[in-house]
């Protein structure tokens, strides 16, 4: 049996902790009908303000035309509402609907008790550094140039 380095262990850590989450959250949502990438999207929009279709994939590294169409279900559903951009009205916008607002209000409260206890179990010391961690991993992968045949 060949041995596991470090970062092959890591990578593991992380894609096991990432279905265990999205696991979690559906749980939790599943009553809302809002899946993780709708919950994704609003709690972004949330915390920034309106933004792009094309923004909101970039941030979310996945393609255009797969948040267009995310977001086309969630303007049908009444999540979100296309604007014309207020500094160019050429571009449109996404902007949370109060159902949106009421949505986020609950996923956040929804959520509290898993992240008070995330901080209560790991600390703010340990949390703090994985995320550090996670962020220079992020990096140096999206650093990385995909190989191509030579």
């Amino acid at each position: 049996m060949a041995s596991t380095t470090h970062a092959e262990a890591l990578i593991e850590a992380i894609v096991v902790s990432y279905h265990r989450l999205s696991l979690a959250a559906e749980q939790l949502h599943l009553r809302s009908g809002l899946t993780a990438g709708m919950r994704s999207v609003l709690l972004t929009l949330d915390r920034t303000g309106p933004q792009s279709s094309s923004q909101l994939a970039a941030s979310r590294i996945v393609s255009r035309q797969f948040m267009q169409k995310l977001t086309s279900t969630m303007v049908e559903a009444g999540w979100l509402v296309r604007e014309a951009d207020g500094s160019d009205r050429r571009v449109m916008v996404l902007q949370m609907t109060a159902k949106a607002t009421r949505a986020v209000s609950r996923v956040k409260r929804l959520e509290a008790p898993l992240l008070e206890q995330l901080e209560m179990q790991l600390g703010r010391a340990d949390l703090a550094r994985a995320v550090d961690t996670l962020d220079r991993l992020c990096k140096l992968v999206g650093e990385r140039k995909p190989h191509g045949p030579d």
